[in-house]
């Protein structure tokens, strides 16, 4: 039989975690939760050994985007093993999806009228679920690990990701954030300043695309990724190489996830970073 890898001139070492990684990534969770019909979880789990957890929020715009990457990477050698938990809003069409998330993935009552959206301020019961349910649920499965998950996060659940961490940063470890919804907490990159400051440990990935440019939006008189690169530029000043902030020249703002979850993982959990 012929060798397809070897005719290609590629190498590959199936060691046993790779031969027991279960080929399609994720299953969906069964969780008791408090609000059955708002959050669901899925999950990655590679293997028994994995070292890190990474929460994914906002499954059905970036959750896939991330496992499969993750699955890919590792078979290539380039992280280590890790497990993802990501969590959804039990939607099937984008308009609830929108509205769903527009409601739960802000801390506070703002004015997002302007991008379509009525209810807001319902983050609370978001982060219950992520405190009762979640957490909870990767200390059953994973006990080995004595880490908090990474948290990462999409537009407005960017931006929920970021104050997350900053507001309980014994629950979360490394944050990754892609054109995260800045223009709603203009106070955030103090918080950052402090939460970096804290813990040596901690990293930090932000990302945007040039083609972002909603300023007229938001109301301010900056773009999305204006605001990205210059918090990434004063967090990396100070913190260096912990923090990476990349702006995409050529990315819109629901294409800039495809274009940076390989690096932002990289970031977090390659097998130098993790050491």
């Amino acid at each position: 039989m012929l060798n397809h890898n070897a005719l290609l001139g590629v190498s590959i070492n199936l060691d046993q975690t790779i031969e027991t990684m279960p080929l399609f990534a994720s299953d969906r969770a069964l969780v008791v939760a408090a609000e059955p019909d708002i959050f669901t979880v899925y999950r990655w789990i590679p293997c028994d050994n994995v070292s890190q957890v990474m929460v994914v929020l906002d499954h059905e715009l970036i959750g896939d985007v991330v496992i499969s990457a993750a699955q890919a990477m590792l078979v290539g050698g380039e992280i280590a093993p890790i497990a993802i938990y990501s969590v959804g809003f039990d939607a099937d069409l984008f308009g609830d999806l929108f509205r769903k998330r527009g409601e739960h993935l802000t801390m506070e009552t703002v004015d997002l009228k302007a991008l379509g959206i009525e209810k807001t301020g319902g983050g609370a019961k978001l982060l219950s679920f992520l405190k009762q349910q979640v957490l909870p649920m990767i200390a059953r499965e994973l006990p080995h690990l004595d880490v908090p998950p990474a948290l990462a996060g999409f537009s407005l659940s960017g931006l929920f990701a970021l104050q997350a961490a900053t507001k309980f940063p014994h629950l979360f470890g490394d944050i990754s954030a892609f054109s995260p919804s800045l223009f709603l907490d203009r106070e955030l990159q103090a918080r950052l300043a402090t939460l970096l400051s804290q813990d040596p440990s901690r990293r930090l990935f932000l990302a945007a695309g040039k083609l972002e440019e909603d300023r007229a939006q938001t109301g301010l008189d900056q773009h999305m990724h204006e605001l990205v690169a210059e918090m990434g530029a004063r967090l990396q000043a100070d913190y260096g190489d912990r923090v990476i902030a990349r702006i995409l020249e050529s990315e819109t703002h629901f294409s800039v996830p495809f274009s940076t979850v390989p690096a932002m993982l990289r970031h977090l959990f390659s097998p130098v970073a993790l050491s």
